[in-house]
């Protein structure tokens, strides 16, 4: 593939990954134990380079993370990169983990509260709206009528006084008055529209996987005032995982993609109630669903999203064949 590294390979892999764990996986509450000791650390990493340490020399000598945009580029932290797929790992971690706690019937799931503390503590230091949005989604059926209210009161609040607020809320009021600006979302919606653009021009069979950079050919630029320079950045994805799919390999892959996540998705909505692996892997895979409205796919990521996928799906399939 491209600068993402999710050419025809990685998504064979993805796809083979999920067929194979689907059918033979055996799912047990450990696995999410282990996966929850790995976010932990991950979080522990990055408390440690908020603290202004290098352990892993991630940054050039000398520097540390807040040292970004100033002497280097790139927000890097914890084990998994840059900060935006923290975000979507903390999407898809901390809604299993809540789930889990709320569900779980052993004393021991309380051990879960230390990495989720360490998610939420993390997250809002990140400030990424995807993975804000993908965490603070609620599930739990009996708080849908309140979820609906608190929506609306939500939106009017914007819609009446959005011009008194900064940033992503400001930019929400904005949109609610039909007034829509390429910068917002950190210049979202002019990549946006022009990977929309771009769907047309190959309509049958796309780019191909990873080819948006080949063919989107824009670029974004960050000015650095400490060294009087302008770095022009290659815009090569549409940050927004359903639009990337559309453009590199049109509305058939991305229609079979949204049909196995529903499929998947429809039992969890009808067994997460008396399963508690159904129930936590269904919460991870709709939380990072949410926030792929915003995000990027590559590997260090959406590789997470089809073993959570394939374990919920192999769950299902036995309920299903005990019926």
């Amino acid at each position: 593939g491209g600068n993402q590294w999710e050419g025809l390979l990685t998504l064979s892999l993805y796809y083979l990954t999920f067929l194979l764990v689907s059918h033979y996986a055996d799912p047990k509450p450990w696995m999410l134990t282990v996966f929850a000791a790995a976010m932990g650390l991950n979080c522990l990493l990055a408390f440690v380079q908020l603290a202004g340490h290098n352990p892993l020399t991630l940054y050039p000598a000398g520097t540390n993370y807040h040292d970004h945009g100033k002497l280097f580029l790139g927000r890097l932290m914890g084990t998994v990169g840059s900060i935006t797929l923290q975000a979507a790992m903390m999407s898809l971690t901390v809604p299993m983990l809540v789930t889990a706690i709320c569900k779980g019937k052993t004393k021991t799931r309380f051990f879960l509260l230390i990495p989720l503390a360490f998610c939420l503590i993390l997250l809002p230091i990140l400030n990424i709206d995807a993975g804000l949005v993908g965490v603070t989604k609620k599930t739990r059926q009996i708080l849908a009528v309140l979820l609906v209210v608190l929506l609306a009161v939500f939106l009017l609040i914007l819609y009446l006084f959005g011009e008194h607020f900064s940033g992503f809320l400001a930019e929400a009021g904005q949109v609610l008055h039909g007034r829509w600006e390429d910068s917002f979302g950190s210049n979202r919606g002019y990549i946006w529209r022009k990977t929309l653009e771009l769907v047309p021009e190959r309509w049958l069979l796309g780019g191909g996987p990873d080819t948006l950079g080949l063919r989107l050919q824009k670029y974004r630029e960050l000015y650095s005032k400490r060294f009087d320079v302008t770095v022009r950045l290659t815009l090569d994805m549409a940050h927004n995982e359903y639009l990337n799919i559309l453009a590199n390999q049109v509305l058939p892959a991305l229609l079979l993609y949204l049909g196995v996540l529903l499929t998947t998705l429809r039992g969890w909505i009808r067994h997460a109630h008396d399963d508690v692996i159904v129930a936590v892997c269904g919460s991870g895979v709709v939380g990072y669903c949410v926030q792929a409205c915003f995000g990027i796919s590559t590997p260090f990521t959406t590789s997470y999203l089809w073993l959570t996928l394939a374990v919920l799906a192999a769950r299902l399939s036995r309920k299903e064949a005990s019926l």
